[in-house]
């Protein structure tokens, strides 16, 4: 798809209405039953969701059109294989199957550029830790974070992620003859566009159940760390200055926390949705 073509398909996909908890779960027994049907109309009401996902992979050797197919090929996937009794919405499910559809296609594909070969390795790492954190129930870590878990200087990360940007975004006209960005054209006048924020809502949602195996203390520092609350995710040297504890207090904490959740009955779900 190009510009035009983008265009075209976001406000196709912009007619279908988003569906309740109940519908999901009508959908999810017809699909069991083998129909297909069901399986298309749960489809249609989650593709501008993964415009939302696809977006976060812009610049990084796939244009926008071919993430966005790579990414609804994992949401088909998520639709026919989603289990309405296991008491999350359909979305929470679906993300971990359009994220990992989408990575897989991204190292499938040769980059059309050469970095040097230590700014290579460095975006390697930067993508793994990116993945881990995402994994770990950070739904898009920032540069503070990856550079934290890599112990660099958040500029070495930022700079290392701006040479690697060579796309056109969806916040550029382009052949657009409205000269109104793409991103504005999924923008449904009657109704707010589900757009990365409530994606990250709900996933934080779905996590924060899954935290209650965890003592107050744990919690708190897992919920500030990664942003889980309404606030940003925290360092822990904030995290620690506001429980007045130390950073590396704060680090015990978070991972003793964390090898909690791994060895909880919870860990299943995290697995499963992140």
């Amino acid at each position: 798809m190009h510009e035009k073509g983008l265009e075209v398909y976001f406000r196709d996909i912009n007619r279908y209405q988003l569906l309740s908890r109940e519908q999901e779960v009508d959908l999810a027994r017809r699909i069991h039953d083998g129909d297909e049907e069901a399986l298309a109309c749960l489809v249609r009401a989650n593709l501008r969701f993964v415009v939302s996902v696809a977006k976060r992979y812009i610049n990084q050797g796939l244009m926008l059109s071919d993430l966005i197919n790579e990414g609804n090929l994992g949401l088909v996937k998520a639709a026919d294989r989603f289990d309405e009794k296991r008491g999350f919405r359909f979305i929470s499910y679906a993300v971990w199957w359009i994220r990992q559809s989408i990575m897989q296609a991204l190292l499938d594909k040769s980059r059309t550029i050469r970095l040097p070969q230590n700014q290579t390795a460095l975006l390697i790492k930067i993508g793994r830790t990116k993945a881990a954190l995402q994994h770990e129930g950070v739904p898009a870590p920032n540069p503070d974070q990856i550079a934290e878990r890599l112990d660099l200087d958040v500029g070495d990360v930022i700079h290392a992620l701006r040479s690697d940007r060579k796309e056109v975004g969806l916040d550029d006209a382009g052949d657009n003859s409205s000269d109104r960005p793409l991103s504005e054209v999924l923008e449904d006048p009657d109704q707010a566009a589900p757009d990365q924020s409530v994606l990250d809502r709900g996933l934080r949602e779905d996590v924060r159940e899954c935290l209650m195996v965890l003592g107050e203390r744990e919690r708190q520092v897992v919920i500030r760390y990664f942003g889980l609350s309404t606030e940003e995710a925290q360092t822990l040297q904030v995290i620690g200055d506001h429980m007045n504890l130390t950073r590396e207090r704060i680090r015990q904490i978070k991972e003793k926390a964390l090898s909690k959740l791994r060895h909880s009955r919870e860990r299943e779900t995290l697995l499963d949705y992140y």
